[in-house]
């Protein structure tokens, strides 16, 4: 660090398990969707993919739509 500077990170705004707005509301979509029959089941943050050592990703949104596919999905604001 250059002339005694303090690096500084940004405070994380993210509790585990907890929705933000644009969660919530692609949320209340699927909802929807599997009201109407277009998807079987859903979830929120139940899959976390181990993509190296020490590097995991953990998906917004998995869902089984009506034809038993299966879909990963990340929401972005």
């Amino acid at each position: 660090m250059a002339f005694g500077r303090r690096r500084r990170f940004a405070k994380a705004r993210y509790t585990k398990g907890e929705m933000n707005g644009n969660e919530a509301a692609f949320a209340k979509v699927l909802d929807e969707w599997k009201a109407a029959g277009r998807i079987l089941h859903w979830g929120f943050e139940e899959i976390t993919l181990v993509l190296a050592p020490r590097t995991t990703l953990t998906l917004d949104f998995h869902l089984i739509d009506k034809d038993g596919n299966f879909v990963l999905v990340e929401v972005k604001g």
